[in-house]
């Protein structure tokens, strides 16, 4: 949508009829302004175009703190993630994408998406542009609630599932997470999960790589101090009995 200059409005109208004027009341007047901030601070047309180098779209949107970008598949998927960071940008935190730079550069199994939210840079995977983007959305939405940030560290291969870790901070601390699972999905679902977890305490919360005992797959996480060893017939099980016994 392009929003247009709204011209100015008197607070009076005569009223010839009965000779009384008239104020409009105060909540349209802070409606017309609030849509005259908008249009001053979005000054480009809205954008849909194709991310280069992967099956991917990206869609622009206005916020109350200017252009923000969404991703995905396609652009239907792209319009609705960057709706999304639409409701982040009025929690004070403002998302921009790079057409020519939405990949991450970490080598890594699935597709990252990476986007720069006042001015730190927010990555996360998944095995398609649109979930990648949902996890870039969900990191950005705990931004804005928690002032804590993460970013898709280095990936390291897995002989049993997927290990993903992500470098997160917030002013004065640093720490990371690893998500494990069957899958590039569920291991980066358990990584944002374990980004909750460790927040509070801004302590490491991180997963070894699974080991297969028999046909049962054992998952160790630690958390701080604790640690804690989840069971289970595939990763993604053992992980999430893990990260249950840990609250995440």
């Amino acid at each position: 949508m392009i929003f247009r200059p709204i011209a100015a409005i008197a607070a009076v109208v005569q009223l010839c009829a009965v000779g009384n004027a008239w104020s409009k009341d105060s909540a349209s007047l802070s409606q017309e302004a609030d849509m005259s901030r908008v249009a001053a601070v979005c000054t480009s047309p809205p954008l849909a175009s194709v991310i280069p180098g992967v099956a991917g779209a990206m869609v622009s949107r206005c916020s109350s703190m200017g252009d923000v970008y969404g991703a995905g598949n396609n652009v239907s998927d792209a319009a609705i993630n960057a709706i999304g960071f639409v409701a982040v940008a009025d929690e004070g935190v403002k998302c921009t994408m790079q057409l020519n730079d939405a990949v991450t550069s970490n080598k890594a199994p699935g597709i990252g998406i990476k986007a720069f939210c006042n001015g730190r840079q927010v990555a996360a995977y998944g095995k398609t542009a649109t979930v990648s983007a949902s996890n870039v959305l969900a990191i950005a939405e705990h931004f804005a609630a928690t002032t804590v940030s993460c970013n898709a560290g280095y990936y390291s291969a897995s002989i049993h599932g997927f290990l993903y870790p992500y470098d997160c901070a917030r002013t004065g601390a640093a720490w990371s997470v690893a998500g494990l699972g069957s899958s590039i999905d569920d291991a980066n679902a358990m990584a944002l999960r374990l980004m909750v977890r460790s927040t509070p305490e801004a302590a490491a919360c991180r997963f070894d790589k699974a080991e297969l005992a028999g046909v049962i797959f054992r998952a160790r996480l630690t958390c701080g101090r604790s640690s804690y060893v989840g069971v289970g017939s595939t990763v993604t099980a053992a992980a999430n009995d893990a990260a249950a016994q840990a609250g995440a």
